[in-house]
């Protein structure tokens, strides 16, 4: 029984039928600079298979419009983004790879737009200088061998460009790779903490108060979770569980749900963990809830829409600066500053072991915290519990002065 493939065309385009399996395969090399190269059809019906030609084509006939919109010129690196992505969804297939790439030329894009003060960057804005500096930038937030793979997805869509002759060189390309480095975070000391919650209460209960929609108790959140981001933005009323432990405290759960799935708003596996409800944050859930009578969806719903807070970096800032924190305050920094204060905190009477810091943050393992959090690892003061609180000020600044005179 032969195996030769019949060849015919349709549309133009090369199509067979593989007799060893049945199915109608077809050739869009000619378009595969967007993606198009030998593919299945999926079918083994002759005229379904005319369809999905059909069909591809004019998939391929849009990829083709959005990367030619400006070939040969200049490009606005957002827009050359989500094109690569669509084309590079038809080249790998993998949903993993695509959210890993679109995740990192996030972070580009971002970079360039908060950091590098380059509000509509082009791709041509994207060079040398300006990869080191977002690699350098990364390197403060997460690890080298996670910087150096968001760094190939920002070469992979260079290189794309250089195919488009968009830009002239991939400049990725000429970086050199991170490595990894003995990095002090920057977080907040427990007064500076108590000041940015104060300051997110006054704000909450001001005329404006619906730029600032549950600051308080969205901010207390984070200082008192170190959850990421999204993690915080997407929590539900059902991950808040405020029955006590062994230990005393209820739990804060974070896991996937319909707000916020694996790999989008949880980062991995090691990332659904539960931490810490920890009392200070307890009692501000609970008058949270009163307030708004929620008993389902998001603990922290948007006022604008029905659907997740999308971004609170104005309100933050405008709490940082009210507070007077010369520091620079994000998300991140609130993650770091719980870590540094849970650090400090007792386990059993014991210091807390790194390895259940590390779980509380989502980290497979402590090698983050011992490269990152040396400093606090040198002078812990030993805490009952993580919290921010005004009377905690000044007993903990007598206890430090106490333990110099030691």
């Amino acid at each position: 029984m032969t195996t030769r493939a019949r060849r015919e065309t349709t549309q133009g385009i090369p199509i067979w039928c593989r007799a060893r399996d049945g199915y109608w395969r077809a050739d869009f090399r000619r378009n595969a600079h967007v993606g198009g190269g030998r593919e299945s059809l999926g079918t083994k019906d002759r005229t379904e298979a005319e369809k999905r030609v059909g069909e591809r084509l004019r998939e391929l006939a849009r990829l083709e419009k959005d990367a030619s919109l400006e070939r040969g010129g200049d490009r606005r690196l957002d827009e050359f983004a989500k094109a690569h992505l669509r084309a590079k969804h038809n080249e790998v297939g993998s949903a993993k790879t695509i959210r890993n790439n679109d995740r990192a030329l996030r972070y580009l894009i971002d970079f360039m737009r908060e950091n590098a003060k380059v509000s509509d960057a082009k791709l041509s804005d994207v060079d040398v200088a300006a990869l080191e500096a977002f690699r350098d930038h990364r390197l403060q937030q997460v690890s080298a061998a996670t910087v150096n793979q968001e760094m190939a997805a920002v070469s992979s869509m260079l290189q794309r460009a250089v195919r488009q002759k968009v830009v002239s060189r991939n400049e990725a390309r000429h970086t050199r790779s991170a490595r990894e480095v003995l990095v002090e975070r920057e977080w907040l000391e427990i007064h500076e903490g108590v000041a940015l919650l104060e300051a997110a209460a006054d704000l909450e209960g001001s005329a404006r108060s619906r730029a600032y929609p549950h600051l308080h108790a969205l901010l207390a959140t984070f200082l008192l979770t170190g959850g990421r981001r999204l993690e915080v933005m997407g929590l539900n009323v059902q991950d808040i569980d405020f029955e006590r432990r062994a230990d005393g405290h209820g739990r804060v759960h974070v896991r996937p749900n319909e707000w916020r799935g694996l790999g989008t708003g949880i980062k991995s596996e090691p990332s659904i963990r539960s931490v810490p409800l920890w009392p200070q944050l307890r009692r501000v859930l609970r008058e949270h809830l009163r307030r708004t009578g929620s008993t389902s969806g998001l603990l922290f719903p948007s006022h604008l829409a029905s659907g997740m807070l999308d971004d609170i970096r104005h309100a933050l800032a405008t709490a940082a600066d009210k507070a007077e924190i010369a520091k620079r305050v994000t998300h991140h920094a609130l993650r770091h500053t719980y870590t540094a204060v849970r650090l400090q905190t007792v386990d059993a009477g014991e210091a807390v072991a790194l390895y259940t810091v590390a779980r509380e943050l989502g980290h497979s393992g402590t090698k983050q915290i011992e490269r990152s959090y040396g400093h606090v690892l040198e002078r812990r003061v030993r805490l009952s519990e993580v919290r921010f609180e005004s009377a905690d000020v000044i007993d903990l600044a007598s206890r430090r002065r106490g333990a110099k005179g030691a």
